[in-house]
């Protein structure tokens, strides 16, 4: 790869992931603000799950952007960061991260559901949902390990934290979907439930993206251009939100 097509590609994702990384900030702070107002307890409660789930966030994709920057101007997945005595490319790392970061992210969207909509009890989709997370954490602890014995995070379809996550988070957004879209047909919240259904289809969209990049990355690496879309399908999510659940009403 030549210089300026580094270079581009460079610019490329950092502009993308600048304008995701802000998105993501703007939302944060107007979703604690929102923790802080209201009074509820429940509220708080749901609230702080998305406060915690999108510093993670922040933290996960800011970490990947950074691995990946550094990958791509050395045109080598370079440098290194020493855990508990077990060295790893730190892209690696990066991508091991960022990854971990979307689980609990999800993991946390799942609890802010049965906070909202189910009074903090767990129906049995919930519980289905929340014991397939679990297995999906444990098994992405190990996943740098699964290649015999190289320290690399690879993302493949098929690999069981990849499994795992695909199939509990596809089931929280249908969680949100089908409860925002119930409160929408009976006139509750009418504001907040949409933005929250929007979200969740953009949610959907994002899915859909991820798993097809993944299916296909292995055939041709600029499959990998389909993560954009799946970037501006988040953004769509962040924005839905924004407007509608986050925004303070107007007495």
């Amino acid at each position: 790869m030549g210089f300026s097509a580094t270079a581009g590609k460079i610019i490329g994702i950092t502009v993308l992931m600048f304008f995701w990384l802000s998105l993501v900030i703007i939302t944060l702070i107007l979703v604690y603000k929102k923790y802080r107002y209201v009074k509820k307890d429940s509220l708080k409660k749901q609230f702080s799950y998305l406060v915690a789930g999108f510093a993670i966030i922040f933290i996960g994709d800011l970490i990947h952007t950074i691995g990946l920057d550094i990958s791509i101007a050395l045109n080598d997945n370079t440098g290194s960061i020493t855990i508990f005595g077990n060295t790893f490319a730190f892209q690696s790392f990066a991508l091991f991260f960022d990854s971990f970061a979307f689980i609990l992210f999800y993991v946390l969207w799942e609890l802010f559901i049965v906070e909202r909509y189910k009074d903090g009890k767990l129906a049995v989709l919930d519980k289905v949902i929340l014991v397939i997370a679990v297995i999906t954490l444990f098994s992405i602890l190990f996943a740098p390990f699964y290649t015999m014995s190289e320290h690399n995070y690879t993302v493949l379809i098929y690999a069981i934290h990849n499994i795992g996550f695909i199939l509990f988070g596809l089931l929280t957004v249908l969680n949100l979907l089908f409860n925002s879209q119930k409160r929408l047909n009976n006139n509750i919240n009418g504001r907040e439930e949409r933005s929250l259904n929007l979200a969740a289809w953009g949610f959907v969209v994002s899915f859909i993206f991820f798993v097809l990049t993944l299916a296909l990355l292995p055939i041709n690496s600029k499959f990998g251009m389909m993560m954009v879309p799946k970037t501006f399908a988040y953004a769509f999510s962040l924005i839905s939100l924004n407007l509608g659940l986050f925004k303070p009403k107007v007495e």
